[in-house]
């Protein structure tokens, strides 16, 4: 039987993501601050069912490469399109850089935004460039390294930040958003969604001082230490059903 959460409106809803573009970690690890530029139909987030997702490297060493492909294996378990990494940049639907100028990485988000960049040596995805080779923020090399690059692959696959949700228990300072603009109430009973999950993998670690009950969130990095919730699983899951 299905779970209740997936069939619950979502037949009757028109999908909406908010394409958040390129991601920025702050000096303090705390979270991205994501450009959001409008929403996206679910029909447009969502890659066509039981497709091939063409994933290519525009640079990298090859345990970087490995690093990653080993990362995304626990996206592809849940889920019936198939992340296909080829050597050729030709045809490739997301393109990855290692990049110098990203303090943990972005992506585009879902299908449109990825598909609509047509120039094969331009990145759609970005991770920073020491990745696999140093620790970031105090965490394990492993961890923070690890969640960063099971996040933007979230991103790729059509999920936005969790922390944005109207019914998030984040309760900002006004005038700070975190990895993005929340989502307000009308606007987030469109959306096709999970119950809130603080321990998601979409979910930034938000500082006491960013809130107004001083009240802090681990988010995926502290948490979960990088790894999928089972709310995540069971939520891609029912977007891309095996």
């Amino acid at each position: 039987m299905k779970r209740k959460f997936e069939l619950l409106a979502i037949v009757l809803i028109v999908i909406c993501f908010v394409a958040c573009k390129k991601e920025k970690q702050p000096a303090e690890g705390i979270g991205s601050k994501t450009t959001t530029d409008g929403a996206i139909s679910g029909v447009n987030a969502q890659w066509p069912q039981n497709s091939n997702i063409k994933i290519a490297f525009l640079n990298g060493t090859q345990e970087q490469q490995d690093y990653v492909k080993e990362a995304v294996k626990v996206w592809q378990d849940q889920i019936n399109v198939s992340l296909v990494f080829q050597n050729s940049l030709g045809g490739s639907d997301v393109r990855i850089s290692f990049d110098s100028s990203t303090g943990s990485g972005w992506s585009y988000v879902g299908y449109k935004d990825n598909k609509g960049i047509k120039d094969t040596l331009k990145a759609t995805m970005a991770l920073f460039k020491t990745l696999g080779s140093k620790e970031k923020n105090g965490e394990p090399v492993g961890t923070y390294h690890l969640a960063t690059v099971r996040h933007e692959f979230g991103h790729m696959l059509g999920l936005i930040h969790e922390q944005l949700r109207a019914d998030s228990d984040v309760k900002w300072n006004d005038q700070l958003n975190i990895g993005g603009r929340p989502i307000d109430s009308t606007s987030f009973a469109q959306y096709i969604k999970s119950p809130y999950d603080k321990k998601s993998i979409m979910h930034y670690s938000v500082s006491a001082k960013y809130t107004k009950d001083s009240i802090a969130i681990p988010g995926y990095l502290y948490d979960l230490k990088g790894e999928l919730s089972q709310t995540d699983k069971d939520f891609i899951s029912s977007i891309y059903p095996r």
